[in-house]
């Protein structure tokens, strides 16, 4: 996100998202993660997609400060990749990872993502260059690893 987030980026943003649909998956989609008791929003869960190659995303998501380690994430990141792939019909979902964030790296591991690769310096911070992580999982990784979603051995 550029620093400052402009007011008209904001309501740029905001317009688009709204119209996010769990329906269908056209090309992005933004969702907020709420807790269930309360309606809290606690973070945010994206799909970024570039279906003009064929019918894969990436998974971003962010979860306030005050709400990591309970387990809210990986929560909401399992039920993003299963619409994903059981809805939506995508062959493969990315996500990319900050090293450092270890938490990050460990949820996608649990869910079955494998590392991928590791890019060097290839994004800026201000005037710090990061390296970041990339993993990815195809839609049979997904079925052979949640065999209880209703999928066989033989579908898609």
């Amino acid at each position: 996100w550029p620093k400052p987030y402009t007011r008209s980026s904001a309501a740029h943003f905001v317009e688009w998202a709204a119209g996010a649909t769990l329906n269908a998956f056209t090309d992005s989609c933004q969702f907020a993660i709420r807790l269930t008791e309360t309606s809290d929003l606690i973070g945010d869960i994206a799909m970024l997609g570039d279906l003009s190659n064929g019918p894969q995303a990436m998974v971003g998501y962010t979860l306030s400060e005050a709400y990591v380690g309970h387990g809210y994430a990986i929560e909401a990141v399992h039920a993003m990749l299963q619409h994903a792939f059981g809805v939506w019909g995508l062959h493969r979902v990315a996500a990319d990872t900050d090293p450092r964030n270890h938490r990050s790296i460990r949820l996608l591991e649990r869910l079955g993502f494998r590392r991928e690769g590791h890019m060097i310096s290839c994004y800026q911070e201000g005037d710090q260059w990061l390296d970041s992580m990339i993993y990815g999982m195809l839609a049979h990784e997904w079925r052979n690893r949640n065999p209880a979603h209703g999928w066989s051995a033989t579908s898609g």
